[in-house]
């Protein structure tokens, strides 16, 4: 079995917060392509164009920090073939004044952190995480471990300041147990 309907080269050019731009080439002689996408978590695919006979598309008005798949389809005769590309869209930068109390986020040291921030350790549990022990801001504190060999690291999101620009201020609690 042989098949002429070949699924279409798909680049991607552009990924802003808000905005991705696509381009393809055929992958065969196909002519025509359907064109949609969906996010992570989203039940079904939203087509933004059928049997279009352009060869790039942009996508706007996304989520930022958001997970997205973009299908560009092909049809030749009986036969389908697609091609999928999937892009994170980066983080809209944080605008001061900041506060940060870390309520909203998951007290567990497995849970997702909120994608605009970055953490590391280099100790078997996952940390920093969230915690209701030794809370600062009424209710929770981010749990940050290291000893003279593991380290716990919590990276701020992106600001729309310039960093030379920002004071930070936080509290910290250390206790030796």
């Amino acid at each position: 079995y042989t098949t002429t309907c070949i699924g279409p080269n798909v680049v991607v050019t552009n990924v802003e917060p808000t905005q991705v731009d696509i381009v393809w080439v055929p992958g065969n002689t196909e002519t025509s392509w359907d064109v949609a996408y969906m996010a992570t978590g989203d039940t079904g695919w939203t087509v933004v164009a059928t049997a279009t006979t352009a060869t790039s598309h942009s996508f706007t008005n996304l989520n930022d920090a958001t997970n997205y798949s973009f299908r560009v389809s092909t049809t030749c005769g009986t036969e389908s073939a697609d091609r999928i590309v999937n892009v994170l869209t980066p983080c809209l930068p944080y605008s001061v004044p900041f506060y940060e109390g870390f309520e909203s986020w998951p007290t567990s040291s497995t849970a997702a952190i909120d994608p605009c921030w970055h953490k590391k350790t280099n100790y078997s549990t996952d940390y920093p995480y969230a915690s209701t022990s030794y809370s600062i801001s009424p209710n929770k504190s981010m749990y940050m471990y290291s000893t003279s060999s593991s380290y716990s690291l919590l990276a701020l999101p992106k600001f729309s300041t310039p960093i030379d620009s920002l004071q930070v201020t936080f509290g910290l609690l250390k206790t030796n147990t």
